[in-house]
């Protein structure tokens, strides 16, 4: 095991001292606070289904906690106690995140989690699949 291995709370130490030196708000920005910027950000219908979407009782696991010191555990929690609407939102809150450098490292990946049960376009019974008749 590599040095890095050997002292995981060190390393976490340390990286907060970087980041603070890098950005003072780090150990006070939560996810509520992300949230809060974004709908910011948003306006008309848009910045309505922002704020529907952050009263989600899902975020509750996460709202309060600092970004750095999220895991993708935690994530994964919101992600199985939410709905298909709280991944979305939960993505878009996270890519934000990372846009703004506000986290040093995804926490999660794009294609990772728990996958819509949604039925897609292929598996609609209202989809015509008589190829004899032409599309109107």
């Amino acid at each position: 095991m590599n040095e890095a291995g050997k002292q995981p709370a060190m390393n976490l130490s340390l990286a907060r001292v970087y980041f603070k030196h890098s950005d003072p708000m780090v150990a006070q920005r939560t996810w509520q606070h992300v949230l809060d910027e974004i709908i910011k950000l948003k306006s008309g219908p848009t910045q309505y289904r922002w704020q529907s979407a952050a009263k989600d009782k899902a975020y509750d696991l996460i709202r309060s906690r600092l970004l750095i010191e999220t895991q993708a555990e935690h994530f994964l929690e919101v992600l199985k106690s939410g709905t298909v609407s709280t991944n979305a939102y939960l993505r878009k809150t996270h890519n934000f995140a990372l846009d703004m450098s506000w986290l040093p490292a995804p926490v999660i990946l794009a294609g990772s989690g728990p996958q819509s049960t949604s039925k897609t376009n292929a598996q609609s019974p209202w989809r015509n699949t008589d190829r004899s008749s032409p599309p109107r």
